[in-house]
């Protein structure tokens, strides 16, 4: 029997390729060369023989298919393009027939085997044809069209649509008589097949190239959509009886299908992205609806306990960035439109998660909610704060206030501790705005003029204001909330000092040998030396000696900066004010600490005092300056002598002695001029003898006098 077979197999064979020899004939040993595998099948054989009789017409079909589209167009006489068109075409049509008949039993004709046979010769042909002719259909041009069997583009959104439904017949089998693997296939095939129909839908209507470019896109949307609505109607469908399965496509697993959504939606972001048109912006917000209707699931997206929730992240960057793109494509400065409505979202899905955490009655604390709380304040602020820095005033005001009271409110001592997350998340969004403007404003002020004016002052002072206040509600928080103690008030001092920060580096810049530059210098100066004498007279956050210490080295800077520029002039507008800062504060420390000893605490505040006057008379000093830095000088003596101070007197004596040698040395030197100079010895050995003679006597005074000094605080 076998050597039979093989002998039939072969004459058949030999037969069916010597009928190709003509046009005539080609047609009649392709009808009997099916008609004899199909009839084969009827005899007695195994699954796998019947499966490869079937198999084998089906190739013979398509063949066939091919070759009688090639020999109708032959009267045409068609390029080899749109013949090779046509060919594809009849393959694509006979294609989808073979899908059908996969999904189906066929009076029990069709057994599984067969089946899986028929699909994957028709997927094969379907996918070698439907690419090709993707590719090739739409670059033909108007003459080569003419010699199509068939017109386009109707036929290809015909054929399409026929493929869908084919793919759909497949998935939506019962699954008791569905094919596993190759419902998966047709599962993955339907996103790239919907992205077809609509492309040729788009030809059909004649869409302009530009629109176009978004049918992808759509495409994966759609079918997104689809997706997400068969998963709702089958969690909604009621439970079959037993042993009676899910029908339709209600019945399969929604992953294949999201598969091919991707295969589709990645690439379009990708060419869209890499193209940089008008129209890109669209396709990142199109790509944002499809990864949310991919991180829905039928129990919703917020309160859903499925992982995929958390696709919806990349939604919203989707959707941001593609927002912003059309934002930077357009030069818009007027950025509410597009940043409001997220930040709407955003708190609404906080909203959401915050309703959900409530009914769960969860025993953590919830502390997404907060964060997507800030962000959503911070996507609003942030970029409307960066633009108000160069735009029109009232946006600017209108903006600074929104910040200044979010800071301030956040700040407040209210709420309990279960608000008290979302009032941080207030707080510190309105603190990051209320910099950002301050900071952008002032910046474009100084851009705009060499000699900026009291507008400077004004935002900078309304800035350091806004910090301040809402660092003392951080500071008052912290004391109803003994947990978070610490950081608040770490949290509260930030906040002061990033506003010195910030008022320091804008007036530094704005220092000049002005009447408004020396009052803006010796403004800043006083200001940072009362901060340094509050914060210890209070001793309590947000004043904490550590930002009175920032403050009088920021008042140092400050008078450095204004000597430098020549904003004052004397020296002593500047050091004066920081001098009294530190004798201030050192007294009130020796006052309040016995063990306090006056070099460190009173040293610091006599010097600044005292050297650079010292220094400032070595040029032409005036008479004022002689007589006062003198008069100081014997001051301190006196009065560190009386209060026992030791660090003072010291650096009062010897400044005191330096400045009378520096002021009297014209006269010294007159008067040992005036005269030989060898007559100088008598004087000084006249001396060496007096203290010869009384040597131990003086050394014993002088130990006297060291002792006493010694014995000063």
């Amino acid at each position: 029997r076998a050597p039979l077979l093989v002998l039939l197999a072969t004459s058949g064979t030999l037969g069916y390729l010597v009928g190709w020899g003509s046009t005539g004939t080609w047609w009649i040993g392709s009808i009997v060369v099916v008609a004899v595998l199909l009839t084969g099948r009827l005899l007695p054989a195994s699954p796998l023989g019947r499966a490869a009789a079937l198999g084998a017409a089906a190739l013979v079909v398509l063949i066939g298919a091919a070759a009688a589209a090639r020999q109708l167009a032959l009267p045409a006489l068609p390029d080899p393009t749109p013949d090779a068109d046509n060919a594809f075409r009849a393959v694509s049509i006979i294609a989808i027939v073979l899908l059908v008949l996969s999904g189906f039993r066929v009076h029990a004709r069709l057994s599984s085997l067969d089946r899986r046979v028929i699909f994957w010769i028709g997927g094969a042909a379907a996918a070698t044809s439907f690419v090709i002719l993707s590719l090739s259909v739409g670059g033909l041009s108007a003459r080569e069209r003419v010699s199509l069997l068939l017109p386009e583009p109707g036929t290809s959104l015909a054929v399409n649509t026929a493929l869908l439904a084919a793919l759909l017949i497949v998935v939506m089998r019962p699954v008791a008589s569905r094919l596993r693997w190759e419902s998966v296939a047709a599962s993955v095939a339907l996103a790239p097949t919907l992205t077809l129909v609509v492309d040729s839908f788009a030809r059909v209507i004649d869409l302009p190239e530009l629109a176009r470019s978004v049918g992808s896109i759509s495409a994966a949307l759609l079918a997104a959509v689809g997706v997400l609505v068969a998963a709702v109607l089958r969690r909604r469908a009621p439970t079959p009886a037993a042993g009676e399965p899910h029908r339709g496509i209600l019945g399969s697993d929604r992953r294949p299908r999201e598969l091919g959504i991707l295969i589709v939606a990645v690439p379009s972001v990708v060419i869209g992205v890499d193209r940089h048109d008008s129209v890109t912006w669209l396709v990142l917000v199109f790509a944002a609806l499809v990864t949310l209707m991919l991180a829905t699931s039928p129990d919703g997206l917020v309160g859903s306990t499925s992982p995929r929730r958390h696709l919806g992240w990349g939604a919203l960057a989707l959707a941001t960035a593609g927002l912003w793109w059309r934002l930077g494509d357009s030069r818009v400065q007027d950025l509410e439109p597009y940043v409001l409505p997220l930040t709407g979202v955003l708190l609404l899905v906080a909203l959401f998660l915050w309703r959900a955490n409530r009914s769960a009655a969860a025993s953590a604390p919830d502390l997404v909610t907060p964060v997507i709380t800030l962000v959503a304040l911070l996507v609003a602020i942030l970029p409307l704060s960066a633009v108000a820095a160069s735009g029109p005033l009232l946006r600017a005001v209108v903006v600074a206030v929104v910040s200044a009271a979010l800071a301030i409110a956040g700040s407040s001592p209210v709420g309990t501790s279960q608000s008290r997350p979302y009032l941080d998340a207030v707080a510190l969004t309105g603190a990051l705005g209320i910099l950002t403007v301050v900071v952008g404003r002032c910046a474009f002020l100084r851009s705009q003029s060499d000699t900026p004016d009291i507008r400077l002052d004004a935002w900078l002072a309304t800035g350091l204001l806004v910090l301040i206040i809402a660092a003392f509600g951080q500071a008052r928080t912290a004391s109803r909330y003994i947990k978070d103690t610490a950081w608040r008030t770490i949290a509260s001092q930030v906040l002061g000092v990033l506003g010195l920060a910030v008022v320091l580096g804008f007036e530094l810049t704005a220092f000049e040998d002005t009447a408004l530059g020396s009052l803006r210098a010796i403004a800043v100066i006083l200001l940072f030396c009362a901060l340094h004498v509050i914060t210890f007279l209070i001793e309590r956050a947000p004043f904490t000696r550590a930002i009175g210490w920032i403050a009088i080295v920021g008042a140092g800077i400050a008078v450095i900066g204004a000597l430098l520029t020549g904003a004052i002039h004397p020296v002593e507008l500047g050091t004066i004010p920081v001098a009294g800062a530190l004798v201030v504060t050192g007294a009130l420390t020796l006052s309040r600490t016995p063990t306090a000893r006056t070099w460190p605490w009173l040293a610091p505040g006599v010097a600044v005092l005292l050297v650079p006057s010292l220094i400032a008379t070595a040029d032409h000093p005036p008479l004022w300056r002689l007589v006062g830095l003198g008069v100081i000088g014997v001051t301190i003596i006196i009065v560190s002598a009386v209060l026992r101070l030791q660090a003072p007197f010291l650096l009062a004596v010897i400044v005191v002695l330096i400045h009378a040698i520096v002021t009297f040395a014209p006269q010294i030197r007159a008067i040992y001029e005036s005269v030989e100079w060898w007559l100088w010895f008598v004087p000084v050995g006249i001396a060496v003898v007096v203290f010869a003679a009384r040597f131990e006597k003086s050394v014993l005074r002088m130990h006297s006098v060291a002792m006493r000094i010694r014995a000063l605080r």
